[in-house]
């Protein structure tokens, strides 16, 4: 009997040790924002991050439906979370490629569970009382549309409207005139459930209403920028081309007037958001496996040289993941493929594409930046674009920037100023307390040939007579300064004034970021040697200040001493050689 009593007692524990253990795992479960199930729902999970919390439907493995807004099953999985999650600021289908619905659309989804939720109190009602043959024809009516709008509920809200409209005009019927006034009156209490939802939905609108009026954000699983795939209805086209890259990539390039704003919109489809799903399934796998590489005689500050080792071990990773699946790629696949990969690991992502047209001249990126487009000056007009980078793509971006330039960043530092010599391109960055919002980027591209004075005479920037005097004014040794606003084409003349130096003198440039084009003019026989300091807006405390280099540039013997940018105590410096000659030659 004491034998029984024990086991029993032991059991009791192990029942108690087990629920308790149940209820912990479930709790972490739900704090960590794993997988959930509804029944008939696929799994989905939340996640919370900078004050924003999303939902991600795990697409991957459901089979009910096409992991779209449009399909009527998955549509109604959709629906059907947002009634259970009734808070949320991103939606995102997770599948090959990721959809995200965010702000005006997650809005108008939350309207429509609002309103699925609202009506299904009616699904019992009687539609009213004492109303013959009428009164069960409208109650399986009413249970049709209730049941209907789990799936489509703007056909729902429609059809409710109609029949209002359709028993409004029928109301005349002596005999009916009460039973139809009760019924209009509950149909109306149905439909303005959620008021705002009248506002968003016309009755005269397409059928395909979630297809042409709900804008969703794509990308590939692979990349976190997101971009509109199609243009919005308040546009009109100007002009298309295509962007050549490397790998023998094309990216496809419009521009439209948009009717209702200002600027232009910069439209632009990567060839990698417009791929097979096979496609997709290879470069993902391959992308995985390249994540987990870890090279031991790698310089990762040198951004070509770790870009060229990825590209070349992507290629031997998508033949060898081809091999393992069966399937044959063709060598420009493999190229193309192999680009991508290195572009979304050691590259700057959909940017680069952005920074490879040669008409674009500066790009900037606005915080934060997951909710504003990248802004684009193409020929020297300012674009709107249909490119969102996300958090995770400015974060990982400063975290190379500082590698790569040696410079610091951060709440103590929030300025750095630096050049990407691979993509010929000046960055200029902000980030907290300076930065509202998150980290900036402002990008601005170098010519890709330096300026000269005929090819600016060419593009109607000055004039030939002006060319004349500045060259004649450099053959004299005369000091000069160039002023202008931001974009005025400071550097541009600059440049292009060096290859008015005579190639007997030396050249001495001071820069806090180097933009003039000095590798070019070495090869071409100019005697030029670049000096480098500390940025004016920040930097690190090993870096020269321009005043010491300029100080030190004067100890150098006689040349022609060019600063790229003078901002500080290095004015009063400039002044003296100029004032003296102790240069030797020009003061530019």
């Amino acid at each position: 009997m004491i034998s029984l009593i024990q086991t029993n007692d032991q059991k009791t524990q192990e029942n108690i040790k087990a629920i308790t253990a149940a209820s912990i795992i479930e709790f972490l479960r739900q704090l960590a924002g794993k997988k959930k199930e509804i029944k008939n729902i696929c799994s989905y999970s939340t996640r919370v991050s900078r004050n924003k919390r999303t939902i991600i439907l795990d697409c991957k493995n459901c089979h009910i439906g096409e992991a779209s807004i449009t399909d009527i099953k998955c549509r109604e999985n959709i629906l059907g979370i947002l009634i259970s999650e009734p808070v949320a600021d991103r939606l995102v289908l997770s599948h090959l490629y990721e959809r995200d619905y965010e702000m005006e659309n997650l809005e108008f989804l939350y309207m429509l569970a609002r309103f699925i939720d609202g009506i299904r109190v009616y699904k019992n009602a009687e539609p009213a009382m004492d109303c013959g043959n009428e009164q069960a024809k409208r109650g399986e009516w009413l249970r049709s549309i209730i049941d209907m709008s789990a799936s489509d509920p703007v056909k729902a809200y429609m059809d409710i409207r109609t029949m209002i409209k359709r028993s409004q005009e029928n109301g005349s019927v002596p005999d009916g005139e009460k039973c139809i006034a009760h019924f209009i009156s509950m149909l109306e209490k149905m439909s303005g459930c959620v008021p705002e939802l009248g506002d968003r939905i016309n009755g005269d609108e397409p059928v395909n209403y979630y297809e042409t009026l709900m804008k969703t954000l794509v990308r590939p699983g692979f990349s976190s920028s997101r971009i509109y795939t199609a243009p919005p209805p308040n546009t009109e086209f100007i002009e298309g081309y295509e962007v050549q890259r490397s790998g023998g990539r094309v990216m496809q390039i419009s521009r439209y007037k948009l009717t209702d704003r200002p600027e232009t919109l910069y439209f632009a489809i990567p060839v990698e958001y417009n791929m097979r799903p096979g496609e997709l399934e290879i470069i993902e796998a391959v992308r995985k496996k390249l994540m987990k590489h870890r090279p031991k005689d790698l310089n990762f500050s040198d951004s070509a040289n770790s870009r060229e080792y990825f590209r070349r071990l992507g290629k031997q990773m998508l033949i060898e993941e081809a091999q393992k699946i069966g399937t044959k790629l063709s060598p420009d696949e493999i190229n193309t493929f192999s680009d991508i990969l290195a572009k979304y690991t050691t590259g700057l992502g959909i940017l680069e594409d952005v920074l490879s047209d040669e008409r674009v001249t500066d790009v900037y990126v606005n915080s934060p930046a997951d909710i504003n487009p990248i802004h684009i000056t193409v020929d020297g007009e300012e674009c709107i674009s249909n490119i969102y980078l996300s958090q995770d793509d400015i974060d990982s971006m400063i975290t190379r920037f500082r590698a790569i330039s040696g410079r610091p960043f951060g709440e103590a530092n929030p300025v750095l100023d630096m050049d990407l010599s691979e993509f010929k391109t000046r960055v200029s960055v902000i980030g907290n307390p300076l930065a509202a919002g998150g980290l900036a980027y402002a990008f601005r591209k170098h010519a890709n040939n330096p300026w000269t004075l005929p090819k600016l005479i060419n593009r109607g920037s000055i004039t030939p007579l002006a060319a004349g005097l500045l060259s004649f004014l450099i053959d004299g040794q005369s000091s000069i300064l160039v002023a202008g606003g931001v974009g005025a084409g400071k550097t541009s003349l600059l440049a292009a004034m060096l290859l008015e130096i005579p190639q007997k003198y030396r050249i001495l440039t001071i820069e806090d970021t180097p933009e003039l084009p000095i590798e070019t003019l070495q090869r071409v026989g100019w005697k030029i040697q670049g000096m480098h300091t500390k940025s004016s807006v920040g930097g690190s405390d090993a870096e020269i200040a321009p005043e010491m280099a300029l100080r030190a540039a004067l100890r150098m013997g006689n040349s022609t001493l060019v600063l790229g940018e003078v901002r500080g105590p290095e004015v009063k410096v400039l002044y003296e050689a100029m004032q003296v000659g102790t240069a030797g030659n020009s003061v530019i």
